[in-house]
């Protein structure tokens, strides 16, 4: 559902509400278990939620993640976090992390290093058997622009990205909106999206549970 109320709830195909007291760190609520293959909640822009994208031309993503102990990555099961499609096809897309151990963020088209892609090296503990909470950041294009990965408000990496965002129809969550075999294994939960570069401030209060439009 849409936590802040504005209309945007998601289509789930597959994945479940664990019981209340499962979100994450144990909070009250609940998280939503994915069990990779098909699974996957796909939110569209029939209310034209994702039109205020481009013309920020900037993104944030933010979500908890809580990787089942049979292993992600998984040789031969890649895993894709969040897709955004539009006409022009892929326009967002994260692996935490893809089946190599890398957690790879694309944005606004392809997966080019330095043009739409930045990727580092993941260690066990930040995908896997514990909470960790993860923000994409996508901003500007061409000379200034760039994207940077935070785990646990911590900066994890950032390198320019030059392509502009275009439009976006879509947004999946714990899978690729056009491949099936890239399902998120594990529970997620207090997924969001704004259409700006969330600062300093506003990703200590996202981290710490707070609604900030």
């Amino acid at each position: 559902t849409d936590k802040p109320g504005f209309g945007n709830s998601g289509t789930t195909i597959g994945p479940f509400y664990t019981e209340p007291g499962t979100g994450y760190n144990n909070t009250p609520g609940r998280a939503m278990e994915f069990n990779g293959g098909t699974d996957i909640i796909q939110v569209d822009n029939g209310f034209f939620a994702f039109d205020s994208l481009l013309t920020t031309g900037s993104v944030s993503i933010a979500f908890w993640t809580f990787g089942d102990l049979l292993g992600d990555p998984r040789p031969g099961f890649p895993n894709t976090s969040f897709s955004a499609f539009g006409a022009a096809g892929r326009e967002l897309m994260a692996h935490v992390p893809w089946e190599d151990g890398v957690v790879y963020f694309d944005a606004a088209g392809g997966f080019e290093p330095g043009v739409n892609r930045i990727s580092q090296n993941a260690t066990a503990d930040q995908f896997e058997g514990t909470w960790n909470h993860w923000i994409f950041i996508k901003e500007g294009f061409g000379a200034s622009g760039m994207s940077s990965i935070y785990v646990n408000n911590s900066l994890f990496h950032s390198g320019p990205t030059t392509a502009a965002l275009g439009d976006i129809d879509s947004v999946f969550v714990g899978g690729n909106g056009t491949t099936t075999n890239e399902g998120y294994h594990g529970l997620m939960d207090d997924f969001a999206v704004w259409d700006h570069a969330l600062g300093s401030a506003e990703r200590t209060l996202v981290f710490n549970g707070i609604v900030i439009p």
